[in-house]
């Protein structure tokens, strides 16, 4: 779409399909029976939308404004830290607040959460950067990016396609920590990249990745919900999928951040290394792509630097998302067997 069109066509493929999603909705989904006596806590709502709102701004503007060096950050942080304090002082002492806190009662729902908004910061951060990676680094045109980000599609699909068959004869547990596993493992084989890399690697990683995350959406749905009461699985759903939004975008913005910082780091680490007297650069398949002593010489060396410096700092990245996924493994062991 990028290529033949335009960039803002990502979004208006979706016209038609939620135009079609909400048809559907209307035609065949019952109204469900509106309870008179449970009136809409519109309190409780103003404070989480200012909160969350005053949080997704934060997050989205704190790199470019470098972050709480910046007035406009500090202030929606303090306000989305107020807002999100009055929402619980709100919700422990009204009759009936919008959410009901004692949902968090559940040990396998927490879990859960703190396991959602863990693979929501590296799913959608993983995306934007392998992205960037792929055409800016690697400098892959934007159709052959996609053909090699496509396979992880795939994987996830038919890893999905297989869970919600299993996970009616296995301990959803043991599938969520299988599909970790296999995530961080294709996390860890992204560190060993190089600018060499080749397009068969890339392809089979993200199809391992793929296949690890899709073994861990419906497990996870699962065990969460399986032993909820009823009366909070409303709730529940609407929590699940608002912590998911929060931890894709704080994943996206504390990883940009980080990619950022360390390509300064990495930069300044190899310029200390470049002198003219370095014999390195006076060998003959060196001396005339960057020599020193002319300008194209030097910029040449730079634009390999500036190359070598942002792979380091994909390659830290993909250690922190490798890390953060294995972080999921300890919150498993604080749930408990599911209901039959």
């Amino acid at each position: 779409l990028t290529e033949a069109y335009d960039w803002r066509w990502i979004f208006y493929i979706n016209v038609p399909i939620g135009i079609a999603a909400a048809l559907g909705i209307s035609l065949y989904v019952p109204d469900t029976k509106k309870n008179a006596e449970a009136p809409f806590d519109w309190t409780g709502f103003t404070f989480i939308a200012v909160a969350i709102g005053a949080l997704q701004i934060m997050l989205d503007r704190g790199h470019h404004l470098d972050w709480f060096q910046s007035t406009e950050i500090v202030a929606l942080s303090v306000v989305s830290a107020l807002a999100f304090y009055l929402f619980i002082v709100h919700s422990l002492t009204a009759d009936r607040p919008l959410i009901d806190l004692a949902i968090f009662k559940d040990r396998n729902f927490v879990s859960g959460m703190m396991i959602a908004f863990l693979i929501a910061v590296v799913v959608l951060a993983m995306l934007a950067l392998l992205s960037h990676l792929l055409q800016d680094v690697l400098e892959y045109p934007v159709i052959d990016a996609g053909h090699i980000m496509g396979p992880r599609g795939v994987g996830t699909l038919v890893a999905m396609t297989l869970a919600g068959r299993i996970v009616r004869y296995v301990d959803p547990r043991y599938l969520v920590a299988f599909g970790v596993s296999v995530t961080s493992t294709a996390f860890w084989m992204m560190t060993r990249f190089s600018l060499d890399v080749s397009a068969w690697e890339l392809i089979w990683t993200g199809f391992i990745q793929g296949f690890g995350m899709g073994c861990i959406y419906v497990p996870l749905s699962t065990f969460m919900f399986s032993t909820l009461d009823p009366k909070y699985r409303t709730d529940g759903a609407s929590l699940n999928s608002l912590v998911r939004n929060i931890g894709a975008s704080a994943g996206i913005a504390i990883l940009e951040a980080l990619l950022a910082s360390n390509r300064q780091i990495f930069r300044a680490a190899l310029v200390e290394n470049i002198t003219p007297y370095d014999h390195r650069f006076r060998e003959p398949g060196t001396a005339a792509p960057w020599d020193l002593q002319t300008l194209d010489g030097m910029l040449n060396l730079s634009e390999e630097i500036d190359r070598q410096a942002k792979m380091l700092a994909y390659l830290t990245d993909f250690q922190w998302m490798t890390l953060i996924t294995l972080a999921i493994l300890p919150l498993l062991l604080i749930s408990k067997r599911r209901r039959h």
